[in-house]
């Protein structure tokens, strides 16, 4: 099975790939855009958090558009189907991987650029500042009425299953603090595997044996009946991308996330659970979702 990640030289090699930028700050959403414009990897179109991966109105924060706007949203940005896309951002993909999930959700080819921004230019890969002439892509075929490997509060609620996976930083998790929704803690019986712990002190993927390592620590073995989540479901597909590189089976996403849960009144449990170890704390300088 072909990896969620591609390093940079391999990019750099491939002039096939539509390359998607997908930085993003939650302090200040405009920046993006500037970012972009400033300097970008040759080629690539700017894809917004706010505008092409979130629909207006749903539950959490950022919740999912219909494949159908998605698809629209991709085409007028020239991402056709059966094209190849690489995603980048930089922050080690936490954001990136929020587009390859809807993609690859839908059946289209795409990867996460391992490193992102910083790992193409500290491989000698230039940035431009031009911006990309674009041709919209006929539309998509074959569209579900929503995105296939999601669960909702309901599912949740209604006895699943599976196993929880909280993908949020570790106060957050335990209650101790929560800077963004309106209440702390975490869903019931939820595991702890902070995002950034996937990656090392330059933003790339660990290896495989010490990501088995980190998983094996969090308590979490192969299930397809696993989900993840985070603050709005954006860097919890970060989780999703790695067990995929691991070759375990793809969790499913709720994509409502902690902040549709704590705003719609589902149960908060504070601390650790007993059956859900959490990892160390990591530096705890990574964004929230």
């Amino acid at each position: 099975m072909t990896s969620p990640f591609v390093d940079a030289a391999s990019v750099g090699d491939d002039p096939r790939p539509v390359l998607l930028d997908a930085r993003w700050w939650l302090d200040d959403p405009g920046r993006a855009r500037r970012e972009f414009e400033a300097g970008h990897l040759p080629g690539a179109r700017f894809v917004s958090l706010d505008d092409h991966l979130t629909a207006p109105e749903g539950p959490g924060r950022h919740p999912l558009p219909s494949p159908a706007e998605f698809a629209a949203a991709m085409a007028n940005l020239g991402v056709g189907h059966t094209d190849r896309v690489v995603v980048y951002d930089d922050r080690g993909g936490a954001f990136a991987a929020r587009a390859w999930w809807m993609l690859t959700a839908l059946g289209v080819e795409a990867r996460i650029l391992d490193g992102g921004l910083d790992a193409w230019v500290a491989g000698g890969g230039e940035l431009v500042s031009e911006p990309t002439a674009v041709e919209p892509a006929p539309p998509w075929p074959d569209l579900p009425p929503r995105f296939p490997g999601t669960v909702t509060m309901e599912d949740l609620v209604s006895g699943w299953p599976g196993g929880l996976v909280d993908a949020r930083a570790p106060d957050r998790y335990l209650g101790l603090v929560e800077p963004i929704d309106p209440v702390a803690g975490h869903i019931p019986g939820a595991r702890n595997l902070p995002y950034e712990r996937l990656l090392d002190e330059e933003l790339r993927l660990r290896g495989t044996a010490e990501l088995e390592v980190i998983l094996a620590r969090a308590g979490l073995e192969p299930d397809p009946r696993l989900v993840v989540y985070c603050g709005s479901g954006v860097t919890s597909c970060l989780l999703v991308a790695v067990m995929e590189h691991l070759g375990r089976p793809r969790p499913l996403l709720y994509a409502g996330s902690w902040s549709e849960w704590c705003r719609a009144g589902g149960p908060v449990e504070t601390g650790t659970p007993a059956e859900g170890p959490i990892l160390a704390r990591d530096r705890g300088d990574h964004p929230p979702s």
